[in-house]
């Protein structure tokens, strides 16, 4: 797992935040040990930032036969994780499913219809 942030300007002084995270896991029980880095480093995050936290995009490269797996992980997550569900309804989630070649399979925003 790789966490890194970016910053942009929205005003005079007001800066917003964005965390990308970064994960390639090579099997199911994989990512669930990967999740408690992905969690420590949002809560993290949100604790740095607070209210100037904007953007989340989760950045998956695995096995397309990962994907599906992984797409119900994130909603479950965004839906119900007991500490990440607030954190991630408060900022636009967007999510990349690659291949192990770093090729784009799917991208979408998590909470949006």
């Amino acid at each position: 797992m790789q966490a890194m942030e970016m910053v942009r300007k929205a005003g005079f002084l007001k800066k917003l935040y964005g965390l990308t995270i970064t994960v390639a896991p090579e099997s199911q029980e994989h990512m669930l040990q990967e999740f408690r880095h992905v969690k420590e480093a949002l809560v993290n995050w949100k604790k740095s930032r607070g209210s100037n936290c904007e953007t989340v995009m989760f950045t998956m490269v695995s096995d397309p036969s990962l994907h599906p797996f992984l797409k119900d992980l994130l909603a479950q997550i965004y839906e119900g994780e007991q500490d990440l569900s607030p954190i991630l309804k408060s900022v636009k989630v967007l999510v990349g499913l690659l291949d192990k070649a770093g090729k784009p399979k799917e991208e979408y925003a998590l909470g949006e219809s």
